[in-house]
C-alpha cells in the first residue's frame, strides 16, 4: 500500500472517531475550502505546512500522524478547539448507533488486576460493562495492537477461564490462551 494511501486511511480514521466534518477540519487546521476534501479523497496532495496542521488538530507532531501504527488519541488528549467542535457534532449523531471504545474499558478492567497476573480473554469480557460484554462474546481481544501493545503477555499456557455467571463465579467450558499483566498502562 502506497504511503500516500495510507496516510488518507489515517486521516479518515481520525476523523470519523471523532465524528468531524472535513469542514470542521478545514476550519480547525486553517485549509482553504475543499483543501482537506481534496487532500482525504486523494485528488491533492498534502504540502508539509497542511500535515503540520492536520496533525495539530488532533495534537499530533508532523512525525505522528505519518506512522502507519498510528493510535488514535484518547478525548482528553485532543485540543480543546477539536474537542468543542467533537462535541457538538456527537450532540446531532443519530443514537441508534452504538460505539464503545473498547480499548480503554479492557484497561480499566485491567486496572483491577496486579502487575504479573495471570487471565484470559474470558475473564476481561466477563468484566466489561453488560452491553460491551455482550458485543465482545465470542471475540478475541486484539493484545497486541494500539494501546494494548505490550500491557500483557502471553504465558504459554492454556487454562479454562473463570467467568461470572449471577454474580457467582463459574469455570468455563472452553480452554483458552492464558495471559499476564506485564505493566499497568
Amino acid at each position: 500500500m502506497s504511503e500516500i494511501i495510507r496516510f488518507r486511511e489515517i486521516l479518515l480514521e481520525l476523523r470519523k472517531a471523532y465524528n468531524l466534518k472535513q469542514e470542521d477540519i478545514e476550519e480547525l487546521a486553517h485549509l482553504t475550502t475543499n483543501k482537506y476534501s481534496r487532500i482525504e479523497n486523494g485528488s491533492q496532495v498534502p504540502t508539509l505546512e497542511d500535515i503540520v496542521n492536520i496533525g495539530k488538530v488532533y495534537g499530533l507532531g508532523s512525525h505522528e500522524i505519518l506512522k502507519p501504527d498510528l493510535t488514535i488519541p484518547s478525548f482528553d488528549k485532543l485540543p480543546t478547539a477539536t474537542q468543542k467542535v467533537a462535541l457538538q457534532n456527537k450532540s446531532i449523531v443519530v443514537r441508534e448507533k452504538k460505539s464503545w471504545n473498547i480499548n480503554d474499558n479492557i484497561l480499566a478492567v485491567l486496572n483491577g488486576y496486579e502487575q504479573n497476573e495471570n487471565f484470559t480473554n474470558s475473564e476481561i469480557i466477563a468484566r466489561l460493562p453488560k452491553e460491551l460484554a455482550e458485543h465482545m462474546k465470542n471475540r478475541s481481544i486484539e493484545w497486541n495492537r494500539g494501546i494494548l501493545k505490550g500491557v500483557v503477555e502471553k504465558t504459554g499456557r492454556k487454562r479454562k477461564g473463570i467467568i461470572m455467571i449471577n454474580k457467582r463465579p463459574v469455570v468455563s467450558t472452553k480452554t483458552e490462551v492464558e495471559y499476564r499483566l506485564v505493566r499497568k498502562a
